[in-house]
């Protein structure tokens, strides 16, 4: 059997083949190949399917697709679902529509460690900005010019805040954002990965973060060093949905424990917690 690779890069996409083309170059020209990327789709229609199929062949490290019905935004199952199909240790979470630097996937890696999370930061571009943002634009690096020196110290000082918060003991910080975190995998199955219960809301990343700190697992930020550039989209047609989000996200039983999560989705669906190495 092969070894597991050092990370596996779990990419959430919907219906946005030309963004998640852009995405997956920007993994195509990282500094390292020791990681797969497995695209976990919440439903989105074949030319998805049809453009994973076309780059797989040249792809410089393995190319899953863990694709799910399209019966809302189901932003938690997908998660856990690409988290099913991962082999690595170590789980990067981001998105479909978020280009990463050629050290990304390095900068997770040497910020990781035992039951850890770690988090990073983003350039949220506007819809000009994003309209400029080319195949050739990643292939050649040139998008990083969105980080400006304005920018980066809008990082930093997220940074500087987020290192006072976890000195003080904060159990709600660090500061996250679902398209740029990793996680260890024996934290993320101690806590049963994401909540299932969070359909037609995004607020999955922050519960499992409240989840991770309150079982007094370590954190770590790298928002300074460690950037995505978002690419401008409309906001997803359910992403507000459940209109008793709110008082779910803010439950006083609040436990490390998520009742309906990885587990439950893996007896659902007769997958085992990791995909096997082969």
């Amino acid at each position: 059997m092969s070894r597991a690779p050092a990370a596996s890069v779990v990419v959430t996409t919907y219906n946005n083949p030309r963004y998640l083309e852009l995405v997956l170059l920007g993994y195509a020209r990282q500094d390292r190949r020791d990681f797969e990327v497995v695209v976990a789709d919440d439903g989105s229609r074949p030319d998805t399917k049809a453009l994973l199929d076309r780059m797989r062949p040249t792809f410089p490290v393995p190319l899953v697709h863990a694709w799910q019905d399209d019966i809302g935004f189901r932003q938690a199952r997908v998660m856990n679902w690409g988290a099913l199909h991962a082999r690595a240790d170590l789980l990067v979470f981001t998105d479909g529509d978020c280009v990463p630097p050629a050290d990304f996937v390095s900068r997770h890696v040497a910020a990781a460690g035992p039951r850890r999370l770690v988090v990073g930061g983003c350039v949220r571009l506007t819809e000009a900005q994003s309209a400029t943002v080319t195949l050739d634009e990643v292939t050649s690096g040139r998008f990083a010019r969105f980080v400006t020196p304005g920018v980066r110290a809008s990082m930093w000082l997220w940074h500087l805040k987020n290192l006072w918060y976890l000195a003080v003991g904060d159990r709600r910080r660090p500061k996250i954002q679902g398209l740029n975190f990793s996680i260890d995998r024996a934290a993320f199955e101690a806590v049963n990965g994401f909540d299932l219960r969070f359909e037609n809301n995004a607020r999955q990343d922050s519960d499992l973060r409240n989840r991770l700190r309150l079982a007094r697992f370590p954190a770590r930020c790298i928002w300074h060093s460690c950037i995505v550039m978002h690419l401008w989209h409309p906001t997803h047609r359910g992403r507000n949905g459940w209109a008793e989000a709110d008082a779910y996200y803010h439950r006083k039983n609040l436990s490390p424990w998520a009742d309906r999560g990885l587990r439950e989705l893996a007896q659902e669906t007769g997958r085992s917690l990791r995909a096997t190495t082969s």
